[in-house]
């Protein structure tokens, strides 16, 4: 924030640009490992610490949250990004709307879907947020297109953690923890 800050009171606008979209990438590049973990370890690493009869739910849960991690951790570099150059205001009602439509979906799910219902409730709404009014907002505010922000921030990242997920996958697969010591040595 005191970044950007200083490079819009210095005029340097497109570097302004460039600092968020680098940040969003970057932001983007380090949440991932710990969703992939999530989306394809995270029943196990429940079942080990917690109990199996705590995996199978639990897991569900913490697959569907895991989405809104990766997309809101570049949602966060455009929030502070707005802060810093004094234009925060124009996201108040985003989060408001957000947070309504949060407790909305969550109740209108919780009914038909029980836990896994909420954890949808949270997630999409973050989702929309994330994925399409920052980064309009982003482009209204700033000039960023939006296929440079999408590229850089949702395109390019997960494409460079595809073998960290196939490895992933297969560790899991192939060769399944049987404690917590063995499977953060993996």
């Amino acid at each position: 924030t005191p970044f950007v800050s200083s490079l819009q009171g210095a005029g340097r606008e497109a570097d302004v640009q460039r600092v968020l979209v680098r940040g969003s990438s970057l932001a983007s590049i380090v949440a991932l490992p710990i969703v992939i973990t999530f989306l394809t370890r995270g029943t196990s690493f429940i079942d080990l610490w917690m109990g199996p009869e705590y995996g199978g739910l639990s897991g569900q849960v913490l697959s569907i949250l895991a989405l809104s991690l990766w997309t809101g951790s570049s949602f966060q570099v455009t929030t502070a990004t707005m802060l810093g150059v004094g234009r925060h205001r124009g996201l108040v009602p985003v989060f408001v709307c957000e947070a309504v439509c949060n407790v909305a979906l969550c109740v209108a799910l919780i009914g038909p879907m029980g836990i896994v219902g909420v954890a949808w409730g949270t997630t999409i709404p973050r989702l929309v947020v994330s994925l399409f009014l920052g980064p309009w907002y982003a482009r209204r505010t700033l000039g960023i297109p939006l296929r440079t922000f999408w590229t850089a921030a949702f395109l390019l990242p997960p494409l460079a953690m595809v073998p960290f997920a196939l490895a992933s996958y297969f560790i899991e697969s192939l060769w399944p923890a049987s404690n917590l010591v063995v499977y953060f040595a993996q």
